[in-house]
C-alpha cells in the first residue's frame, strides 16, 4: 500500500509540473473514468513545454523525457531526495575497497511486459550498448566499464577503468533493454549476424515487404546462446490409464540489434 501511494503521488506531481510548465493553454485531462485502488488501466494526457525527442531512453537527457521514462520502468535502485540508496530491481549491491568492482544480485522472478525474465543478460546488453556508442547520450555515463561478467541470470560483477562516485546514481538512472531472443541461429557469442528477411520497415513512413522489403537488412550482434525456462507437458487420457509428462527448453539465440538498413 505504501508504495502505491508514493507511486500515486508521484504521478500527481509529475503532471502537475508538467501543467505549470506547458504553454498557457496546456491541457491535463484523464481519459477514462478513474480507476479503483490497486488497477492500472489509467491513461492521462497532458501537454508539456517541447516534444519528445527520442524513445531511446539511452539517447534523450530531457527533464520531460527523464520524468515519463521514470514513470514507464522500475527503478534498479531507488535514491529518495536525501540521496540514500535502497534496494530497487537489484537487491543487494557491493563495492570492492578500491572502488573498481560492484557486485550485483537481482530480485527473481522479475519479467518484462512481454513475460520475458529479467536476468543480467538484459543488463549487460543495455549498459554495453550506452558505453559503447559516442553518439549516445548516456555514452559518458557508461563508457568507463571496463568489463561485465554475468556470473548467471541474477548475480553480475561490473569492473570500472578508474573509480567513479557517481557509479551508483548512473546504476539508480539506468534504462534498460531486453535482448531480442531467436530460435537458435548457429552462431558464436561475440560474432555478428545479418538477418536479410525483413517485413517491414518504419523509416519516415511505413514499408511493408511483398513479401520482404527490398534491400533491407538488419545487422546484430549475438549475445548468447542459451536454453529457456522448462515447459512442462502434460498428457492425459481418460479412462485408459494413460498419462505422460515431459519436459522442454527451447534453445534460443539472444542478440543485440545494431543497425537497421533500410
Amino acid at each position: 500500500m505504501k508504495r502505491f501511494l508514493c507511486l500515486t503521488l508521484s504521478v500527481l506531481l509529475l503532471i502537475g509540473c508538467l501543467a505549470g510548465c506547458g504553454s498557457s493553454d496546456g491541457v491535463v485531462t484523464q481519459t477514462e473514468e478513474p480507476a479503483a485502488a490497486g488497477t492500472e488501466n489509467v491513461t492521462f494526457v497532458f501537454s508539456q513545454s517541447e516534444d519528445i525527442q527520442s524513445t531511446n531512453q539511452f539517447n534523450d537527457n530531457s527533464i520531460v523525457n527523464i520524468s515519463i521514462f521514470g514513470l514507464l520502468f522500475d527503478y534498479l535502485i531507488e535514491q529518495d531526495h536525501q540521496g540514500s540508496f535502497s534496494p530497487g530491481l537489484i537487491e543487494k549491491w557491493t563495492q570492492s575497497e578500491d572502488g573498481l568492482t560492484y557486485s550485483f544480485r537481482l530480485k527473481q522472478d522479475v519479467c518484462f511486459s512481454d513475460g520475458h525474465p529479467f536476468t543480467t543478460a538484459a543488463l549487460k546488453t543495455s549498459w554495453e550498448y550506452a558505453g559503447g556508442d559516442e553518439t549516445l547520450a548516456a555514452y559518458s555515463k557508461w563508457s568507463n566499464v571496463a568489463e561485465i561478467t554475468c556470473e548467471d541470470d541474477y548475480n553480475m560483477e561490473v569492473t570500472l577503468k578508474e573509480p567513479d562516485a557517481t557509479f551508483l546514481v548512473n546504476v539508480a538512472q539506468s534504462a534498460y533493454v531486453d535482448p531480442v531472443e531467436f530460435e537458435k541461429l548457429g552462431a558464436e557469442a561475440g560474432s555478428n549476424y545479418v538477418f536479410d528477411q525483413v517485413l517491414a520497415v518504419s523509416d519516415n513512413g511505413l514499408k511493408v515487404g511483398n513479401p520482404t522489403v527490398a534491400g533491407a537488412t538488419v545487422e546484430a550482434s549475438v549475445v548468447e546462446n542459451g536454453k529457456a525456462r522448462k515447459v512442462i507437458v502434460y498428457k492425459y487420457k481418460r479412462k485408459s490409464g494413460y498419462h505422460k509428462k515431459n519436459g522442454h527448453r527451447q534453445q534460443y539465440t539472444a542478440v543485440k540489434i545494431e543497425k537497421i538498413n533500410a
